[in-house]
This record gives C-alpha cells, sequence and structure tokens, in this order.
C-alpha cells in the first residue's frame, strides 16, 4: 500500500488526499517508512535478490502498460522456478496483486526456446552441452556422467500437432522403426498394409553428473514395453551422442525388468562360459581404454527383495523362503508386529512404532511406495524378532539385518556426518566396501548353496526356498558395479569422495513427478501432453534456473546468481 501510494504521488496521476485522507501524524509516519525504503532499496543499489525484486517491483508498477514491461532476467528465472514448482500458486499470487509478475505467456515464450522432438535431437544435445559449460565454478571432473533410462506409461491417443504431424505412434528413430515395420512384414499371414502401433509408454534416458549436482533429460521415444535389442541400439547412440560432446560416460543405471537384463547379456564376451554374470564393458565411443558399467537400481532391489518375502507363504504363496532349515515368511514379520502393540499396551512403549498395516497388507499402489520397504527391511525388525524370542526366527533377523546394511550402504550421501554408514565413500579402503562384496554376497550365496542341496525334496521347491532368480542376478550386477564405480572414481584427478545415491534412478523418478505435476491431474500422460510438458519441465532443470534455488544457501548474493545471465525468447 506504501509502495503504491509513493508511485501514485510521484506520477501525478491522482492526489493523495482524494485516494486516503491521512492526520499530520499518520502522514509524517507514511512518509517517514517510505523514505526508509528509498534509501534502504535504491535503485543505484543491487546488493542481492530482495532489494533487485523491490525494484523490479517499482518498475512493474510506475508502468502504466504491462506489455511495456521489462524484466530482469534473474526475476524471469526466479518466476519460472515458482511456476514450475505450483502453477497454480503462481497464478493465485499473481491474481491476487500482491506482486506484480510476469504472465505464464511471458515464461512459456522462454521455455518455448527449450523445445524438442522425440528421438536425439541434435539441437537440443547442442543446447544441453552449452547448459552444462555456462555452470559457475565447473570442475575438470563434472563431465563424468552415468545415463539413467527408464520408461513411464502413456494413454493411446492420436492428436495433430503444430506442423499437422499426426503423433501418438511408436517411433524409436528411422533405423528401428524400419526394422520393426520388416519384423512386422514378414510375420503377417496374409498381404494386409503395415499398421503402426499406437505408444503406451514413454522411455526416457537422462544424463547426470556423478560428481555435481547437474542433470538433464537427453532424449525420450515414445514406444510399446521396449525390448532389449532396440534397447541397446539406443542406449549406444546415446552414449555416443554424449561422448561427442565431451562428457565421459561411465554408468548405466535402470531396474530389473526383462528387456534390461537382457540388454546387459548382449555385452557378453566370446567365449565366456553360460551364465557369466555381465556387469560391465568397454566403452567404443571413448577416447581411451574405459569402462561402462551397468548398475541395477538398489531401491527397485530393496521392493523386489520384500516382495519375494511378502509371497513367502503369504499373499501369492510362490515362495517359501528357508535357510538352514529355518523358514523366513511374511507371517513372521506379521506376529512381531501384534506382539509389539500388545506388549505396548501395557507401557505405551513400542520398538515398531513406524509399522503400520501398510507396511503389512500390500496393495499395488503401496508395493510402489519405497519408505514401506526400507522400513521393513530395518534394524528395529531385527531387534524385535531379537527381544520377542520367537524360535525359528533367527535366519529371518539374519536376512532383514544384511538388507537393512545393503540399502545403507547404497544410500550413503551425507558429507559431514558421525555416522559411518551415512557418510560418503572417501577411499578404495572403506570396509563397507569389504563387506558388500564379501560377506553381504556370500550370505546369499550361502543361503542359494543350501537351497539347491536339498535333494530330499524336487527341484522346483528347492528353488522356492530362495529369492528369484531375477533378484538374485540383480543383486550381484548392484554390488559388483557399486564396488568397482567407486574404486575407479576415487582415481580420478580431482575427485575426493563419491555420493552413492548417485548411482540410483531417483532423479529420472522425480522428473517424472515433475511432469506429472504439470500434467495437474491424476492419470496417464497422451503422447503430446508429454512432449508439451517434458520441455518445460527439462528447462526447469538446465542451469539459468536452477541457479535461484541458492537464494537462500548464499543469502541472496548477486554474484552466486548469475544475477546477468540472459535467457533466450521465442520471438512472435
Amino acid at each position: 500500500m506504501i509502495m503504491r501510494i509513493a508511485i501514485f504521488k510521484k506520477k501525478n496521476l491522482y492526489h493523495l488526499q482524494d485516494l486516503i485522507t491521512l492526520g499530520e501524524a499518520d502522514n509524517a509516519v507514511v512518509e517517514e517508512l517510505f523514505k526508509d525504503m528509498e534509501s534502504k532499496y535504491n535503485d543505484d543499489k543491487q546488493e542481492d535478490f530482495k532489494s533487485l525484486f523491490v525494484q523490479q517491483q517499482k518498475k512493474a508498477l510506475m508502468c502504466s502498460d504491462s506489455r511495456a514491461r521489462r524484466w530482469h532476467p534473474l526475476i524471469i528465472r526466479w518466476c519460472f522456478q515458482l511456476h514450475s514448482t505450483s502453477p497454480k500458486a503462481y497464478q493465485l499470487l499473481k491474481e491476487s496483486g500482491v506482486l506484480v509478475l510476469p504472465d505464464k505467456r511471458t515464461l512459456r515464450d522462454y521455455s518455448n526456446c527449450f523445445k524438442v522432438d522425440a528421438g536425439f535431437d541434435l539441437e537440443f544435445l547442442d543446447s544441453i552441452k552449452r547448459d552444462f559449460s555456462e555452470r559457475s565454478n565447473p570442475k575438470d571432473y563434472d563431465v563424468w556422467v552415468g545415463v539413467i533410462h527408464d520408461e513411464v506409461s502413456l494413454r493411446k491417443d492420436l492428436v495433430f500437432d503444430d506442423s499437422g504431424k499426426l503423433i501418438g505412434f511408436v517411433n524409436l528413430g528411422t533405423v528401428q522403426n524400419s526394422i520393426d515395420d520388416l519384423e512386422q512384414c514378414l510375420s503377417s499371414t496374409d498381404n494386409t498394409s503395415i499398421t503402426p502401433e499406437q505408444a503406451t509408454h514413454m522411455f526416457v534416458f537422462m544424463a547426470v553428473s556423478l560428481f555435481s549436482d547437474w542433470k538433464m533429460p537427453v532424449a525420450f521415444f515414445p514406444t510399446t514395453t521396449i525390448k532389449s535389442f532396440a534397447l541397446f541400439n539406443l542406449f549406444w547412440k546415446c552414449v555416443e551422442n554424449l561422448e561427442e560432446r565431451g562428457f565421459k560416460v561411465l554408468t548405466s543405471t535402470c531396474d530389473g525388468a526383462s528387456p534390461h537384463r537382457k540388454f546387459y547379456k548382449f555385452h557378453c564376451p566370446p567365449g565366456a562360459p553360460k551364465g557369466t554374470l555381465i556387469y560391465k564393458t568397454n566403452n567404443p565411443f571413448a577416447d581411451e581404454v574405459r569402462p561402462l558399467y551397468f548398475v541395477c537400481d538398489p531401491v527397485h532391489l530393496l521392493k523386489t527383495t520384500r516382495n519375494n518375502w511378502e509371497n513367502s507363504c503369504w499373499r501369492n504363496k510362490t515362495k517359501k523362503l528357508k535357510n538352514n532349515g529355518m523358514w523366513i515368511t511374511w507371517l513372521q514379520l506379521i506376529d512381531a508386529f501384534e506382539n509389539d502393540v500388545n506388549a505396548s499396551n501395557a507401557s505405551g512403549l513400542r520398538l515398531l512404532h513406524k509399522l503400520t498395516a501398510d507396511h503389512l497388507f500390500l496393495n499395488p499402489y503401496l508395493r510402489m511406495r519405497v519408505y514401506l520397504a526400507a522400513q521393513v527391511f530395518s534394524n528395529r525388525v531385527a531387534l524385535a524378532l531379537q527381544v520377542q524370542g520367537k524360535p525359528g526366527t533367527e535366519e529371518t533377523k539374519k536376512f532383514v539385518e544384511n538388507m537393512n546394511d545393503f540399502f545403507d550402504c547404497l544410500n550413503a550421501n551425507k558429507i559431514c556426518t558421525q555416522f559411518e554408514f551415512k557418510s560418503v565413500y572417501r577411499t578404495p579402503l572403506d570396509r563397507r566396501l569389504h563387506w558388500l562384496e564379501n560377506d553381504f554376497l556370500n550370505y546369499f550365496q550361502d543361503w542359494r548353496n543350501w537351497a539347491l542341496s536339498q535333494e530330499d525334496v524336487p527341484l522346483a521347491e528347492r528353488k522356492q526356498y530362495f529369492v528369484s532368480d531375477q533378484t538374485w542376478e540383480g543383486l550381484q550386477i548392484c554390488v559388483k558395479s557399486f564396488v568397482e564405480v567407486v574404486k575407479f572414481s576415487l582415481t580420478i584427478p580431482g575427485v575426493s569422495y563419491v555420493v552413492a545415491t548417485k548411482l540410483n534412478q531417483d532423479p529420472l523418478e522425480k522428473f517424472f513427478g515433475k511432469l506429472r505435476q504439470k500434467r495437474g491431474a491424476y492419470g496417464a500422460f497422451t503422447c503430446k501432453e508429454f512432449t508439451q510438458n517434458y520441455s518445460c519441465a527439462a528447462f526447469s532443470q538446465s542451469h539459468a534456473i536452477k541457479t535461484v534455488r541458492r537464494i537462500k544457501r548464499s543469502g541472496g548474493a548477486l554474484e552466486s546468481l548469475d544475477a546477468d545471465l540472459q535467457l533466450p525468447k521465442q520471438r512472435k
């Protein structure tokens, strides 16, 4: 209100007495407040973001025509960050009149310069390289990246885009599309014309810097469920494009889906015996001899191991986990939970206070929640089994402890902490690496050997004593790759520590979450909706927008925010 009164007075548009009648004392107070504000946020002084923001608000209020407003680049970046976080909150703040903010169409003119088409868009890849190079205080080792790939469901829909092109069909690139057409033609029994398939999933590649906070989606492809040979071609094309632009690809992270496991096996060296575990290969596009490691996402492995346990004599009853003559069943967890609740009735204290019915009686939605699996495989559950002292639960306790320590080792991301299991990796001799490679894998290997040695039962039942082959293979690939990646990374000049969480799929899952948030509704995307939201979400991942998040950490200092960094704008 004070600012508006001062501006109206300054422009002589209205007389102050026609708007508000103030007494002599009140008028003196208002004048004094305004003078204090003028002295604090002088136009010639731009000390921090707060002063810059107030100055920009004053200029916007003094401009009678909204079309003539010109915004500072840092204000545009801050507004875009606010809009990408919550479009509805941004619109509410703008319509309330509390602040004068750029219209969402103005913001769209900036994000539209970040447009990208399906496939490997060379212009978009070049803009990724420029965005990477424009970062403040870049380090030589920041070029080491990992590639994350996964798919998200789509809703079938065919629409025309702005150029008149019909989108919604499978599009894996010219070569792969031709291979699919040939396969469909050869498998057809009659001479009917080839009908292109409608896309049901969107497959996305993302590049993540292993030693900095930079990350960016690289490409997306409308597809049905991805096939392993198609993934092979697309992945190495992605690696080639990144290597040509100066990046060094060290890892590939994905979940344990069947096409991904087959994709690993395509890299089996000639003459290798059947059943050889493939967890790394040579990078043919690297300038020097350099390995590329395949990492199974530890978060998905935690959930699949929990699912094996849940199906042990419970739910689908496809497993009968048993080790050293002792059963490992889901009913033991339910019994421990009920005993903990009953025992707490008198004292009011519980060991398993974090466990609820959602942890035990899962539905398809709850099975996707990571924290439900992490809290089941916790030291508290192992301690509760020990304290309650039920006979036959010793192996269940050991199983829970091993999975808890496994997840702690692959979730270490604290630079300064007194807890060793949360600390980043600083030396190749870290005892956690030795535990993973020896104790953890040996525990499961001994369990498997014991299960298969029970010759008094059929082979099919013996396999039910152990976790699924897919889970066991994923655990081995994850551990061996992780250990070697940490040791290799610590030999790179300038790298003093390794953050374990850089080797999981969380960045891509968060990116999918942003896309769903922009859509503003539940349900799957259509192909067009995904494409529209992808450009905007990718723009929000750029360095120009991410630097705005430093406002709190830097105290709003303009030097650390790259205040004069210009953004390209689409011309009408």
